[in-house]
């Protein structure tokens, strides 16, 4: 039997991770045939042809073909397509064409027919729209909205075909919050009629007098004919418009997880800290979806309790993709890979959420800085491999808050009309790249990033106000890290941290003063401790 060294688990043409494997080696894997994937639209409603091109981009790995059949059972279907199917079983071997089928006053083409008797699996997308209600007052360059919101959900059921029954082979689901905003006209009358119950605040902005504000437009006539209207036609344009490919992302990783649809592979050669894998004549990287820094788990088949057991024993990650060929690296690993070990789709987002605890220097200018001020914060990165073709490349959003600076270190010619019991407290906001190199389960960083330092003098007694200042700066990081798990990693991070002084600035009745006070001002050292969780 001719092996195939990377195979789409779907149907009787590639074995599961369940399904017979060898005792003490990977699983024999027969080569690749591409199936069809069948959507049984039972509704025909337009976001099932959205969902259905957002899968043909999203997923590749599959190839589709939409079935509208409204008012149609789907195991009638299934019934009459095996009954077909095993009466013709001779002319289908003979790949002759046949007759087309009818269901009620659907013709369904032979060609249609052949692509549904090659399916391994059947997809009848259900989408529920919520109650409509009014929510999120906002406003957005001096005009006023309300949200027209409603939930959207998608139960997409997946079916196999087997002897003649759709077996619901498992139900996925997904959820978007919908939102059309509605223009708030003259909401100064509105927020006046309610000045008894806010206790004179007139501001729609104040968290207190939106609830009120709610409930007086739900009141309102136009607003009321806008919540009686059917979910399902009044957000149907709005679940359109949000539609997009990017939002299915998370589906798409729920549907690669599925033991039926993961890619699985084995290992062909091995050259030092290499693993080389060769795809199928009839298929490339792009047409299965294979990306840089994409997983896979190391399994290995091990006997437990008399039954022979797929067992993970570390993972890799992709490095190099040609057409035909991939380059993996070992990341984790329980024993040394060797060659025939399978290899098991590991899906991720590529999308890191980061928490980080450390020190900053920070201080006045032309004072004395204090280079150990605590600080922590989040960090949200992401893969730009896909972008860039860089493996291990990140680009980040970095919000850290630091521990306030007090002004009692200032002399009082310094301080000014500003109070002794002031303090600033720093606030950083800094976009940047990381790149990250392996070796085993240890990883060498280097960064760079730049933004804002925000600094906000409390207890400064100044007009009332809370004095702000803002500073253009940057950071370089050097570290080190250890991979815990495919997902999670620990690091320490250090590095300078160069951001400028800048005025301080307070409201008047006369537009923004300056406050005479010397501004923020780093140039020393950080460093950070983080832990990392890929999505």
């Amino acid at each position: 039997m001719q092996k195939s060294l990377l195979c789409l688990v779907l149907g009787s043409g590639c074995f599961s991770l369940g399904l017979n494997p060898l005792v003490s080696h990977a699983a024999e894997i027969e080569e690749y045939q591409r199936k069809y994937i069948s959507f049984f639209a039972t509704d025909q409603s337009s976001l099932d042809l959205i969902l259905n091109q957002a899968m043909q981009s999203g997923l590749p790995r599959f190839a589709y073909q939409a079935i509208p059949m409204a008012n149609i059972d789907l195991q009638g279907f299934a019934q009459t397509l095996y009954q077909y199917q095993q009466e013709h079983a001779g002319e289908i071997a003979a790949q002759k064409e046949l007759p087309s089928l009818r269901f009620g006053d659907k013709v369904v083409s032979w060609e249609q027919t052949r692509r549904i008797i090659d399916s391994a699996f059947i997809m009848v997308p259900q989408w529920h729209f919520g109650e409509l209600e009014l929510k999120n007052l906002h406003e957005d360059r001096h005009v006023w909205y309300v949200d027209l919101a409603s939930r959207l959900k998608l139960e997409l059921q997946v079916y196999q075909l087997t002897q003649g029954q759709a077996r619901l082979y498992t139900t996925l689901a997904a959820e978007w919050e919908l939102a059309d905003p509605l223009e708030v006209n003259d909401i100064s009358s509105i927020v006046s009629s309610l000045s008894k119950a806010t206790a004179g605040v007139l501001s729609p902005a104040n968290p207190v007098v939106q609830p009120l504000i709610l409930e007086a437009l739900k009141a309102m006539p136009a607003y009321q004919q806008e919540l009686a209207a059917k979910p399902e036609v009044r957000m149907l344009p709005v679940a359109q418009k949000h539609l997009d490919k990017n939002a299915f992302v998370s589906l798409f990783k729920t549907i690669k997880q599925q033991a039926a649809f993961g890619l699985k592979a084995h290992i062909e050669a091995i050259n030092n800290e290499t693993l080389f894998v060769t795809l199928p004549v009839s298929e490339s990287a792009l047409r299965l979806g294979v990306g840089l820094d994409h997983s896979y788990r190391l399994i290995e088949y091990q006997q437990v309790n008399g039954n022979e057991k797929a067992v993970p024993i570390g993972f890799a990650r992709v490095r190099k993709v040609q057409e035909q060929n991939l380059e993996l690296q070992p990341i984790q690993v329980l024993r040394e890979p060797e060659m025939g070990d399978q290899l098991l789709e590991y899906p991720q987002l590529g999308i890191q959420l980061e928490f980080l605890g450390g020190t900053t220097a920070l201080g006045f200018e032309n004072e004395p800085p204090n280079n150990w001020v605590a600080q922590g914060g989040m960090r949200l990165s992401y893969n730009a491999a896909k972008v860039t073709g860089i493996s291990e490349l990140y680009a980040h959003y970095t919000g850290t808050l630091g521990m306030p600076l007090s002004t009692s270190s200032l002399t009082p010619e310094r301080l000014n009309q500003v109070s002794k019991e002031a303090f600033a407290l720093p606030i950083f906001t800094e976009f940047g790249l990381l790149k990250r190199w392996y070796w085993r389960q240890f990883i060498f960083e280097l960064g760079a990033q730049g933004g804002l330092l925000s600094g906000f003098l409390f207890n400064a007694k100044v007009n009332n106000d809370i004095p702000y200042t803002l500073s253009l700066g940057g950071t370089l990081l050097a570290g080190l890290a250890y991979q815990l798990t495919p997902d999670a990693l620990i690091g320490l991070q250090g590095g300078w941290r160069v951001y400028l002084p800048s005025k301080w600035t307070t409201s008047s009745d006369k537009g923004p003063t300056n406050v005479d006070l010397p501004g923020l001002s780093i140039n020393g050292p950080v460093a950070q401790l983080y832990f990392s969780w890929m999505f």
